[in-house]
């Protein structure tokens, strides 16, 4: 009965946050200049509510080595005005243009390209028996294979594997927005978020937001326990219950002394309300009358 109540609610809120996209985009096309390139990296098997914000002003590049993707693309495709505007990629990517083993999760959404050989008890329980060979592309063999542009945003949830394909992503681009899946106390994979947000920030890019997820393993059992529902912020200095970190969710933002249009409409379409507010204070006199009067339309209805 719980859980059924729980989609009913998940459904309206879906209903009024499609309704505030459309009523936003319309807003978008009135001052945008530039096609919008959004990249979601490990795309399979859930939508990316942002994109939902840029329908018509976007091509948004969906890029999975598993055939979950499928499922992401149908269900955008019932949004999406135009077919065009969604492009689904189905392989990996990495470092360098190889073939490579990749371990199916029985949990689709668990599959990765780290070698999990290396782990035969957790492999054994939540993995397929034998790997697979997929062709993975760098992020420039990916976009020339594809004559794709450079992203404007970029999102990376690759499953242990972030640390290889943002390498390869700072290296011949520098996106507006970058989120990313980083590993903290994960029993499947290496501790990835201190190298990650060195490497990040070392490109002229600050840390805006960060959304830890929060589990338990059980090396008997061999199952994860998520923790989540747990942990409540009640008050900083007198919080005892401390919970472990799995994973967390890192929102980054390039440095820039000004902000375009285009920039401006990426960050408040992505829901950095606050620092859109913030830029669009400090550069009011360097936007024109109009574009200025439909920017703060953007921030009214992003804000209520």
């Amino acid at each position: 009965m719980y859980s059924l109540f729980k989609k009913i609610i998940n459904r309206i809120k879906f209903y009024f946050y499609l309704n505030k996209s459309r009523r936003l985009v319309n807003l978008y096309k009135k001052i945008y200049i530039n096609e919008i390139f959004i990249y979601d990296i490990g795309a399979g098997q859930r939508i990316l509510p942002e994109v939902l914000n840029f329908n018509g002003i976007s091509k948004v590049i969906l890029v999975d080595p598993n055939k979950n993707i499928e499922y992401t693309y149908n269900r955008l495709l019932k949004y999406f005005k135009n077919s065009n505007d969604l492009i689904l990629i189905n392989c990996g990517v990495s470092d360098k243009t190889k073939l490579i083993d990749y371990f199916e999760a029985h949990k689709s959404t668990g599959s990765t390209f780290v070698d999990m050989k290396k782990n035969q008890d957790i492999k054994k329980k939540f993995y397929l028996k034998k790997s697979i060979k997929v062709k993975i592309y760098s992020f420039l063999d990916l976009l020339k294979k594809f004559k794709l542009k450079k992203p404007d945003i970029i999102k990376i949830d690759v499953e242990g594997y972030e640390k290889k394909v943002i390498e390869s992503v700072l290296k011949n681009s520098d996106p507006l927005i970058i989120q990313i899946e980083a590993n903290i106390n994960n029993p499947f994979f290496n501790e990835t978020f201190s190298e990650i947000n060195k490497l990040i920030t070392s490109q002229k890019y600050f840390l805006h937001t960060l959304i830890p997820s929060y589990g338990s393993y059980d090396s008997r059992k061999k199952k994860v326990f998520n923790k989540t529902k747990e942990t409540k912020i009640y008050d900083y200095e007198y919080k005892l219950t401390k919970n472990e970190v799995f994973q967390t969710e890192c929102y980054y933002i390039k440095k820039k002394k000004f902000y375009s249009i285009d920039d401006l409409i990426c960050l408040s379409g992505y829901g950095f309300i606050d620092y859109f507010e913030e830029q669009l204070r400090i550069n009011k006199k360097k936007y024109s009358k109009i574009e200025f009067k439909i920017l703060e339309k953007i921030l009214f209805i992003q804000k209520n």
